[in-house]
C-alpha cells in the first residue's frame, strides 16, 4: 500500500474502526489523525503505527462503484476472504449482493459486491462436472445432498460401486437401483439417490 499525506484511511482504535487523515511519515512510522465523519468523541485525536509490525490500515475509499470479488464454494455458501473485515463473508447466491460488513460505511464494499466466478482449471471432465453440478443444484435445488449421492456415486462409495468413474448416467440406471440397490436408496433420505440422479440427469442433458 502506499501512504500519501492527508490521504484518508482506516484504523483500529480500541474497538473501533476509525477514519483517519494521514500527517506525517517518518519511515516506518506513521502519525495520524481521527477525522471520523460520525462525529466520535475521538475526532482530533492522533494515532501512531508502525509498519513494520502488524498493524490494521486499510485505503479508504469513497468510490459509489459496485466491487467484482472472486468466490469460493464452501458447503452451501459462495464465500470470499474480506481484507476489510479480516474475516469470510457467506453468501447465499451468486452475482449481484449487498455489503456484510461492518462499519460499512469505511467500507470499500459498501455499495455492494457482485460475486463472479473464479477461472478455474480441470485436470479431468470428472471433476469438472462435479464442479459444475454443485453449482447446479445450490441455485435450482434445496436438497444439499444431491450432489454428496452423486458424487459418492461417482467415487464409488455407494451401490457397490456399480457407478464408479460413471458419468453418463441415464433413466435405466434409476431402475437397476430400485431393482438391486432399492434398501440402500429409501435409506439415502427415502429415495435420494435415485432424486439426485434424476437432477443430474437433467444437468447433464
Amino acid at each position: 500500500m502506499e501512504y500519501i499525506i492527508n490521504n484518508l484511511y482506516v484504523l483500529k482504535y480500541l474497538d473501533l474502526k476509525v477514519l483517519c487523515k494521514l500527517l506525517k511519515i517518518n519511515k516506518n512510522k506513521l502519525v495520524f489523525q481521527i477525522v471520523d465523519s460520525r462525529g466520535s468523541i475521538y475526532n482530533n485525536k492522533k494515532l501512531n503505527r508502525d509498519i513494520s509490525k502488524k498493524t490494521y490500515i486499510r485505503e479508504y475509499t469513497n468510490s459509489k462503484k459496485v466491487i467484482d470479488i472472486e468466490y469460493e464454494i464452501k458447503g452451501d455458501y459462495y464465500t470470499y476472504y474480506c481484507e476489510y473485515c479480516c474475516c469470510i463473508h457467506k453468501y447465499i447466491q451468486e452475482g449481484s449482493n449487498e455489503c456484510h460488513c461492518d462499519y460499512m460505511e469505511y467500507s470499500p464494499y459498501k455499495y455492494g459486491i457482485n460475486l463472479i466466478e473464479k477461472e478455474r482449471s480441470f485436470s479431468n471432465r470428472k471433476d469438472q462436472l462435479l464442479y459444475e453440478f454443485k453449482k447446479y443444484t445450490q441455485k435450482h435445488y434445496q436438497n444439499k445432498y444431491y450432489y454428496q449421492y452423486i458424487k459418492d456415486l461417482i467415487d464409488g462409495k455407494l451401490c457397490d460401486t456399480y457407478f464408479k468413474n460413471k458419468l453418463d448416467i441415464s433413466y435405466n440406471d434409476i431402475e437397476y437401483i430400485k431393482k438391486n440397490f432399492g434398501d440402500e436408496n429409501i435409506g439415502a433420505s427415502n429415495g435420494g439417490i435415485t432424486a439426485a440422479i434424476k437432477a443430474w440427469i437433467k444437468f447433464t442433458n
